[in-house]
């Protein structure tokens, strides 16, 4: 599926060599916001062994959202921190996750990676209408070839997280206690 770049993306820096207007494919596309979420959201220090701790992002199950991440984050840092990816299957291997990607085809495990991540600061992001009604974060929503951000602040709240009110003014704000 092509879809076209919206200018949340342009405003937030990824894909330079891309401009408005070209058809880009669905999952480098879901990859930069993916990125791009780490620009715009704050971990508490306590989220780090240390200053120079990576980021990691963590795709849960097989999803091409996780080759199309390797690249869009490839020697790139965010908040003095590198990025780093890697491809998860199981809750055990959550731990060290600062951001967990959940595609659609994960729905039914949807629930135990919530609780499997309750009480740390993990930010969960995904890409079915079901996602922040189980209690995810972020959701990218596709429409008429664009994809759109949704955001469960009071769900982000929860996990200890802080998101840059830019973000939020971009966002689609969808409450669900």
């Amino acid at each position: 599926m092509m879809l076209r770049l919206t200018p949340v993306l342009l405003l937030a820096g990824s894909l330079p060599e891309i401009s408005l207007g070209q058809n880009v494919d669905e999952y480098r596309l879901k990859a930069a916001f993916v990125f791009n979420f780490t620009k715009f959201v704050e971990w508490p220090a306590s989220a780090f062994k240390s200053p120079a701790d990576p980021i990691s992002i963590c795709v849960y199950g097989r999803s091409p959202v996780n080759d199309a991440l390797e690249q869009a984050v490839q020697r790139k840092t965010v908040q003095d921190r590198p990025l780093v990816t890697r491809s998860i299957s199981g809750l055990a291997q959550t731990a060290g996750c600062h951001l967990i990607f959940v595609p659609a085809s994960e729905h039914k495990q949807m629930r135990a990676i919530i609780e499997g991540v309750a009480g740390h600061t993990v930010l969960l992001a995904g890409e079915s209408d079901w996602f922040l009604k189980e209690g995810g974060d972020f959701n990218l929503r596709i429409e008429s070839g664009s994809v759109h951000i949704q955001v469960n602040p009071d769900a982000v709240e929860r996990q200890g997280l802080h998101v840059s009110s830019k973000l939020l003014s971009l966002a689609e704000i969808v409450r669900c206690n």
